[in-house]
């Protein structure tokens, strides 16, 4: 193709010569007949042209327009073709331009993606960073003799005994007003029963048998139940039907116990979930109905142990203004789900939260 094309330009170049030489050659041939025919008498045969300057005209005119018109179609050749070199000037510089665009958009779009790219990298650094910094924060948990796991399930035990310790209280409370002769009553049985702590207590003695009612732990008389219904109301009336204002006054008393232990650890795990919120990713998949990037819950939950994801739903249920931590639990159904019906410390009552947390 650019063979013939250059075949063509040649020969457009060759009768562009030809017709500018014969044009020109006209010119001094038109100049030089006013003499020639003088010279040659050619006058003779021109008597008939009338004046000189019809003379002058008849001899040179024809050779002037001839010249002319040679000239003329030499320009308009030359002129058309400058045209097409200026059209294919300009188609090539708007190919050129196209291809600018082109090459700047991907390079935009290339750039787009390796910044892309490096901002996940930064967030997946930085997550990780915070997660390794919480497994260091669990790894030096200490409280008297535990440390690490072994501190959490200890505070967990510990919430148990707060609850048992408030609803105890209340429970004692609603017998000590009005219903000392049922006390009496318990004391006798748990004599017949043989119980220790009450054998050397004087039932007649109001003053012994109230400070031994008080000092009742109804965990360890638990077995007596049968033949006891101040037992069995006891049992009803704290585990079998929990109350949750008991339990929101335990967390309170474990909070302000275990705080200067566990406050790091808390703190850290909700350091992380916010910045999981707060990130381009997770705002991406609430905005979008979609579950692109749970992955880093995944690996963020999948270090807590079984003792810990309960500690964490009382921290994140009972204390004060942590409502905006529940909800976050609830991101990708991945926490409530996890946990174990068999570590529950209020069955009756976490089960039915539980349940709510997870739809």
């Amino acid at each position: 193709m650019a063979n013939k094309d250059n075949k063509k330009n040649k020969n457009i170049e060759k009768w562009e010569k030809v017709l500018t030489w014969i044009g020109f050659g006209l010119v001094p041939i038109a100049a030089a007949m006013p003499f020639i025919a003088y010279y040659l008498n050619l006058a003779d045969v021109l008597t008939g042209l009338g004046e000189v300057g019809d003379y002058i005209g008849g001899t040179t005119v024809t050779f002037l327009t001839g010249a002319s018109v040679f000239l003329l179609i030499a320009t308009n050749i030359m002129q058309r073709e400058e045209l097409k070199i200026s059209r294919k000037s300009i188609d090539q510089l708007v190919e050129q331009t196209a291809a600018s665009v082109q090459q700047a958009e991907a390079s935009r779009e290339e750039t787009k993606i390796t910044n892309e790219t490096m901002k996940k990298q930064q967030f997946e650094t930085t997550f990780f960073n915070m997660v390794t910094l919480h497994q260091n924060i669990v790894g030096k948990l200490q409280y008297e003799e535990e440390k690490g796991n072994g501190v959490i399930e200890l505070s967990r035990s510990a919430l148990r005994n707060n609850y048992y310790e408030v609803a105890s209280f209340r429970f004692k409370s609603l017998y000590l007003t009005d219903d000392y002769d049922e006390i009496v009553d318990l004391i006798k049985y748990l004599k017949i029963c043989k119980y220790p702590d009450v054998e050397s207590v004087q039932t007649s003695s109001k003053s012994e048998v109230l400070r031994a009612f008080k000092d009742l732990d109804f965990r360890d008389v638990e077995k007596f139940g049968k033949n006891s219904r101040m037992i069995r109301d006891f049992i009803d009336y704290t585990f079998a039907k929990p109350n949750e204002d008991f339990i929101s006054e335990a967390y309170h008393n474990f909070d302000v116990k275990y705080d200067s232990v566990l406050g790091s650890y808390f703190n850290s795990i909700a350091t992380i979930i916010k910045f999981l919120r707060d990130s381009q990713y997770e705002t991406e998949d609430r905005m979008n109905n979609k579950q692109d990037n749970k992955i880093y819950r995944e690996i963020f939950f999948s270090q807590f142990s079984p003792n810990e994801m309960m500690v964490i739903y009382y921290y994140a249920k009972y204390r004060p203004d942590n409502e905006w931590l529940l909800e976050e639990l609830k991101a990708y159904n991945l926490f409530y789900p996890r946990l174990v019906d068999t570590l529950c410390l209020f069955w009756a009552v976490d089960r039915s939260n539980i349940e709510k947390l997870s739809k």
